[in-house]
């Protein structure tokens, strides 16, 4: 029996796995960054709208995006399991721009 047949294998080396990637992830899309720049407030969302897909930097993310659209901005969140370190962040509303492509 070789050591990649071993289920115990399996539970150790896939957490590790999961948590390796999601961190390189986190780094590359820049939500760190965004974390510094924009700290969350602790307001009331006026709406809260789940699952959502975008990107951040030039990862794309697909239905694990939480945005809470708030008086001051705009709470931007993640769901937990894709990003174990990454905290909301608020983008005030004079930040944000709108570009439209084709």
């Amino acid at each position: 029996m070789n050591a990649a047949s071993n289920p115990l294998y399996f539970l150790i080396a896939f957490p590790l796995l999961w948590f390796a990637v999601t961190m390189i992830l986190s780094f590359v899309s820049g939500w760190f960054g965004l974390m510094e720049r924009y700290p969350d407030r602790d307001e009331k969302p006026l709406v809260l709208i789940k699952n959502q897909s975008g990107s951040v930097g030039f990862v794309s993310m697909r239905g694990i995006l939480q945005l809470s659209i708030c008086p001051s901005g705009l709470r931007i969140g993640i769901m937990r399991i894709f990003g174990p370190f990454c905290r909301d962040f608020l983008v005030p509303w004079n930040e944000i721009t709108v570009t439209r492509s084709d």
